[in-house]
């Protein structure tokens, strides 16, 4: 299953590559709870977090992260 994606400007990768690199971790801000958007949190425990990414690549896709 693929889905179409917005052709990307480059505009909007030079936006992408700056926040990248300069912004703050997400990761992070999801592990510490200070991140604006709302992952959906499928699993934590005291080692690790799993969670949906707001831009699915596929089915059941999620990321995992160390605490």
């Amino acid at each position: 299953m693929t889905f179409a994606r917005k052709p990307l400007s480059p505009e909007d990768i030079a936006a992408y590559r700056d926040r990248a690199q300069n912004g703050p971790c997400f990761v992070c801000g999801i592990v510490d709870g200070t991140n604006p958007y709302d992952h959906h949190i499928i699993y934590e425990d005291s080692k690790a977090l799993a969670f949906l990414t707001l831009g699915q690549i596929m089915y059941g896709w999620s990321l995992v992260c160390p605490r």
